[in-house]
């Protein structure tokens, strides 16, 4: 992400403690890097987050503006996952002291970010988004949804999608072998009609090859899913499936561990079943 954006001509100073040197190389793009989080965001315009941890990454926000370190008018773009109610919170704050918060996750993986083929989920407003918008546009595409907290029900809901589509995927595929059919002319099927979509061209493709290098953990797909269906209730909906799936992976945490591949183990798991009624 950061290299897409210095080939796009802005100047990008990167809070880390290192830069993969061979990425910078294979992309010729110019990086700057500092330890110093005042130094990282001394004269910017944007301020872009990706640190996986809110809380973290709200610290250290506090505590950049309460050193005077924040510029004023700053446009701080979120990527990482927060619940809707934090980043409503912060956003708040930020607008108290003449800040601008985008909440922006973005989906897509590592690839999409290498290929700058990231899709973003932006809440906040218009006009600030749209003015961001060619940031975004050295990164991938940009979809504003609504306000502040819009774009993290989005993640929640891209998150839910995902799990619920590739569980029952390898449920399907573990009755095709069971049955002795032909998984990949399975597949090719599907893909010839009206189920055709990239969700089944990227995460099948995983489930089929066993692949699932860069998963998203079981643990965290469960607290997204717990996230969703708490969020749900508080404008009176109610979520069937998403408490099944709920139910689901809170049963494969408890059963593989916190730190087990979600795709992975729903996966095996069911393709294990498959294999042995066989």
């Amino acid at each position: 992400m950061a290299c897409n954006l210095a080939q796009s001509g802005y100047e990008v100073t990167v809070l880390a403690a290192s830069i993969c040197p061979d990425d910078c190389e294979k992309t010729h793009c110019d990086l700057r890097h500092t330890l110093d989080a005042r130094e990282s965001v001394s004269g910017a315009h944007v301020l872009l987050n990706m640190l996986e941890d809110f809380c973290e990454f709200q610290g250290k926000l506090h505590k950049l503006h309460d050193e005077g370190g924040l510029p004023d008018g700053l446009h701080i773009i979120h990527c990482g996952d927060a619940t809707p109610q934090q980043v409503v919170t912060l956003g708040a704050w930020a607008r108290g002291h003449g800040y601008v918060l985008i909440d922006a996750p973005s989906t897509g993986g590592a690839l999409g970010a290498k290929q700058a083929s990231l899709s973003f989920a932006a809440g906040g407003d218009a006009i600030a988004i749209a003015n961001c918008a060619p940031i975004f546009g050295s990164m991938g595409h940009v979809t504003r949804v609504g306000e502040i907290g819009s774009g993290q029900i989005c993640r929640l809901g891209n998150q839910a999608i995902a799990a619920v589509f590739v569980g029952v995927f390898s449920e399907v595929m573990a009755l095709v072998k069971a049955s002795g059919g032909d998984a990949e002319a399975f597949r090719s099927a599907l893909r010839s009609g009206f189920n055709d979509n990239r969700l089944l061209t990227l995460m099948c493709e995983r489930v089929m090859r066993q692949n699932f290098s860069g998963g998203a953990s079981a643990e965290s797909v469960l607290s997204d899913l717990q996230t969703g269906v708490d969020v749900a209730s508080q404008f009176g909906l109610t979520m069937p499936l998403m408490e099944k799936a709920e139910e689901a992976f809170s049963d494969l945490v408890h059963r593989e561990g916190r730190g087990a591949d979600n795709y992975a183990a729903i996966s095996q798991s069911k393709l294990l079943v498959a294999t042995e009624k066989a």
